[in-house]
């Protein structure tokens, strides 16, 4: 994320001796007095927890825009787009990390791209800062943010029930969101998939919209729609080659799905240049 305005940091390699072997790697512990305003989406190659200490902003991924306010914390994913807005008066705290199973991890927990917010952490605010100023006057600082983040994740966990997803059903959605953001081009259908799978297709998508927390359907219509904006922005192609190659067979449909998503049309998007990647 951008990081111009922020007064303390700490920065660690994501290769270090106590992080070989572990789950979770930390590559970033960050406080910022004065975050800035992104005004345009950004997209990294790790996770990030984000927590507000102070004030409040605006979240937004490609789905929804978040109302934050002291004590909430956030998740962003790998190359999935967001940014921070109207953050003039707030303050935030957060850890990056990268984990090869992260994705299991988080959706284990119901945490996703979808459903990326959470409450309840005001009164343990103070314990954060305490132990972010103490991880800078350690010899090994990366100890405390990743405790900090085993810590957080284990208010999530939910207790069991028959409600909560087996862990065969994890590896299986794991896979077939891997499937999606693999072939996104090509015609996916749920029910192939459960076929494939040996699973009645009624079972798995109610198994897939609980572990991920949208529909297949819409799941899969947000990830070619981010292909097709990454495409209207990096390439000259038109909007008909765009269709096509993001998995859309009918440019009509494609146009009236993109605008329900963004409120502009393919073209309104691409002349105004909306939400250009950093490199």
């Amino acid at each position: 994320m951008p990081k111009n305005n922020f007064a303390s940091i700490c920065q660690f390699p994501q290769e270090t001796e106590y992080s070989r072997g572990n789950d979770i790697v930390v590559t970033n512990f960050v406080y910022e007095h004065k975050p800035a305003d992104y005004g345009e989406f950004y997209h990294e190659d790790h996770y990030t927890f984000f927590l507000i200490t102070h004030g409040e902003c605006n979240f937004t991924t490609d789905y929804e825009t978040f109302s934050l306010k002291r004590g909430d914390c956030c998740f962003t994913f790998p190359q999935k787009r967001y940014k921070f807005s109207e953050c003039d008066k707030s303050r935030m705290l957060y850890i990056s990390f990268i984990n090869p199973a992260a994705k299991i991890l988080l959706n284990s927990l119901d945490i996703t791209y979808v459903s990326p917010v959470r409450g309840g952490f005001e009164d343990k605010i103070a314990f954060f800062l305490k132990e972010f100023n103490r991880s800078k006057l350690l010899e090994a600082p990366y100890l405390i943010p990743h405790s900090l983040l085993e810590y957080a994740l284990s208010f999530f966990v939910r207790p069991q029930s028959l409600a909560s997803p087996k862990p065969d059903n994890l590896t299986l959605v794991n896979n077939i969101l891997k499937y999606v953001d693999e072939n996104y081009a090509e015609k996916i259908s749920l029910e192939e998939i459960a076929k494939e799978n040996y699973v009645s297709y009624n079972y798995l998508s109610q198994t897939f919209a609980k572990t991920v927390g949208t529909t297949f359907s819409k799941y899969l219509v947000g990830v070619r729609l981010r292909h097709a904006v990454d495409m209207l922005i990096r390439s000259d192609l038109s909007i008909s080659e765009i269709s096509y190659k993001c998995g859309f067979n009918n440019v009509n449909y494609f146009i009236k799905t993109f605008k329900s998503y963004y409120e502009l049309t393919p073209n309104e998007y691409r002349k105004k240049g909306v939400g250009r990647h950093r490199k």
